[in-house]
């Protein structure tokens, strides 16, 4: 038993009050001279016992009733684990703050942040004022934490504001553990204020030695209707893309409602201009696909967004994306024998003929100089035989380290020659291995594998795979070093095609000739588009993480660019930050500063622009979490019952004050009945008798 307003307990002393007035009030018998009081005498002491005893009952009655009344102030607790009497202990308590952009979801006239704020300053007031309380922000990186007396928090919690971020539960739970640890001798909760959406968070480890010794609380803030329309997805294979050659935008879109929308309009914005509008029928919960098509104006850096229809949700209806259309790509051939370049020089011409963006020179190894090079961008050798002299080696490593692209296709010779090897292992941080198979013996028992991990170069080139494959009689096994990177792999998992890095250019070298007792590539529908896609490669070098979610915070590498000065970051609202040049186990890079808005980010160096890249809400969503609301351990808080009652009976149990006022009224009802006057009629009989 416990009482949240102990002091009203010295109005106990007010049970005198019924005391005192009965004692002072009290009458005493008077005399009344009458003729003859012989009939009266036993009327007499029956009446004085019945009147003894009500007056005993009326007093008791209006004691406990005035003692149950200032109870009921005192406001009485009751815990089946916890002594009598005994006071609550002072908690840790660590409130995580749902911050993630699925809390601008707005219902009617509120948004979900406005009830999460609402819930956090009721939890705020319904806590002790000898508890520790932090607020911990939750986004996709960790905040700053809030701290101090339950009244500054609740004038903090006002500065909260939510973001563009998803919410990273996970690491705003490790924040919750490091202060909870801090207070070892006091109880542990976690009160979690979020919306439990699938946008949020995959599954959470609540495992953690102290969670488990803490009460986990989630505060759920939910909506009657869930509509939502999302761009979840865009698809751009910008290798082909050329000035004013027709390429599509594949926009995937996600509709979660009750009901399906038709003819829902999808607008393309490039560079803040509309130039394209397109309308599909949404089925609800099913991801549609719809293909946009645009032409390419000009060359360098393009930049765009698809926009569809503003929703209760606004935020996720718009994903933007950039690539880069070189001005030029000059590619140099070296002659070799028709056996090794027939396949190559067909593919090249033809990639010229479609491309205006690529120049095709075919010259011999005695023309090659560095003054011709001079004007390359990407050189191609197909037979390896051809750099049997010190001055071509000389030449093209020279080439290499100023910043061109080597295209190597090994010949078809069983073995390669010492100089040979020595020659790729100055350019890429590899080494041959022995041939696997037997060229044009058999069946063919290996192929391309898209499916083990492939660069993206290589998306949507097999798309009929494994139906149609890319099949090998023979390779040669590439042993993979410290820096080499591959790019796409055999069925066995040996890497097909690898890139390694000397100076400020690349290498990017096959595992096998491209000769037909080899492979059938050379034959097959996606041999020229990969040929061209490698050479763009080089023109525009594509990473992995060239489009990133709110909330990241990439490296820049440096590549070809003076690390003696720092690189210029450019936000979408033109915010301008300085990032300076480290070092790491990668070699130079600038770290980026978090990316908190969703947009077209650049990157400048002395006024030039570098590069830009896209920055998207990550809307992606995640089944609904079991760790969370199928575990025992954490206690749900609804919308349905009031918050104030539900933390306050979690922490000290079920309140009796309602009890002690209902036990008060009955208590006076009974005194009014039992304090009444006594009937005439009844008095009248008894005297007659």
């Amino acid at each position: 038993m416990q009482f949240l307003n102990p002091a009203f307990l010295f109005g106990l002393v007010a049970v005198i009050i019924p005391i005192a007035l009965h004692v002072l009030r009290r009458e005493r018998a008077k005399s009344v001279l009458f003729s003859d009081l012989r009939f009266l005498s036993e009327l007499q002491e029956n009446r004085t016992r019945r009147i003894f005893f009500r007056q005993w009952l009326i007093l008791i009655l209006r004691t406990l009733s005035v003692a149950f009344i200032i109870l009921a102030f005192a406001r009485p607790t009751y815990q089946s684990d916890q002594n009598w009497g005994r006071q609550p202990d002072s908690t840790a308590i660590a409130i995580l703050v749902d911050l993630s952009f699925y809390t601008k979801y707005k219902d009617s006239a509120n948004t979900l942040f406005d009830r999460q704020l609402a819930k956090l300053k009721i939890l705020l007031s319904s806590l002790d004022k000898h508890d520790e309380i932090v607020i911990i922000p939750v986004a996709a990186k960790p905040r700053k934490i809030l701290s101090g007396r339950i009244k500054d928090l609740i004038q903090q919690c006002e500065m909260l504001r939510p973001t563009q971020e998803r919410a990273n539960i996970q690491a705003a739970l490790l924040q919750a553990v490091s202060h909870l640890n801090t207070y070892p001798n006091l109880a542990h909760k976690v009160f979690l204020l979020t919306s439990i959406s699938g946008y949020n968070w995959p599954e959470i480890d609540i495992n953690n030695e102290t969670l488990k010794q803490s009460k986990i609380f989630l505060v759920k803030s939910t909506v009657e209707s869930f509509n939502n329309t999302t761009i979840s997805s865009l698809n751009f294979s910008h290798w082909m893309s050329s000035i004013s050659a027709s390429s599509d935008l594949t926009v995937k879109i996600s509709h979660v409602g009750s009901s399906p929308k038709s003819s829902y309009p999808v607008h393309l914005f490039i560079e803040n201009e509309k130039v394209n509008r397109r309308s599909i029928n949404l089925q609800a919960d099913i991801e549609s696909t719809l293909q946009i098509p645009f032409f390419p104006k000009r060359s360098g850096w393009i930049s765009g967004y698809v926009e569809s229809e503003p929703d209760n949700l606004p935020i996720d209806n718009k994903r933007y994306f950039t690539f880069k259309i070189p001005k030029k790509t000059h590619v140099t051939l070296i002659e070799s024998p028709q056996e090794t370049i027939y396949y190559l020089r067909k593919a090249l011409l033809a990639i010229a003929d479609f491309d205006p963006t690529l120049s095709l020179q075919i010259i011999s190894k005695d023309d090659l100089s560095p003054h011709l090079l001079d004007s390359t961008d990407v050189l191609i050798l197909s037979d390896l035989r051809n750099i049997s002299s010190k001055r071509v080696t000389s030449i093209l490593y020279q080439f290499v380290e100023n910043g061109g692209g080597l295209l190597i296709f090994p010949n078809s010779t069983k073995n390669l020659e010492t100089h040979q090897q020595k020659f790729l292992r100055e350019l890429i941080p590899l080494r041959f291995g022995k041939i696997q198979g037997r060229p044009s013996f058999g069946n063919p028992l290996y192929y391309l594998d898209p499916t083990l991990g492939f660069h993206p170069l290589f998306t949507n080139l097999f798309p009929r795979f494994p139906k149609e494959k890319v099949l090998f009689y023979a390779y040669r096994k590439i042993i993979k070093q410290s820096g080499i990177k591959s790019l796409i792999h055999f069925n066995n998992g040996d890497i097909a095609i690898a890139s390694g890095k000397r100076g400020k250019g690349r290498t990017i070298i096959s595992a096998f000739p491209l000769n037909l007792d080899w492979t059938d590539w050379p034959l097959n529908g996606s041999f020229s588009s990969s040929v061209q896609r490698l050479i763009r490669e080089f023109a525009i070098e594509t990473e992995l993480t060239d489009n990133y979610f709110v909330g990241d915070q990439p490296l820049h590498y440096a590549r070809s660019h003076n690390l003696d000065d720092p690189l210029e970051v450019l936000s979408p609202k033109g915010a301008s930050i300085r990032v300076n040049v480290e070092q790491g186990s990668g070699g130079y890079y600038w770290k980026l500063p978090i990316l908190d808005q969703a947009g077209i980010w650049r990157l400048k160096k002395q006024n030039t622009l570098i590069k830009q890249f896209a920055v998207n809400i990550d809307a992606r969503r995640y089944p609904s979490n079991p760790s969370l609301i199928e575990n025992s351990r954490v206690t749900i808080l609804n919308d349905e019952d009031d918050l104030t009652t539900q933390i306050r009976s979690q922490r000290y149990g079920l309140e009796l004050w309602t009890i002690c006022i209902v036990i008060a009224s009955l208590l006076l009802l009974i005194e009014l009945w039992a304090g009444r006057t006594p009937h005439h009629k009844k008095i009248t009989s008894q005297v007659r008798s």
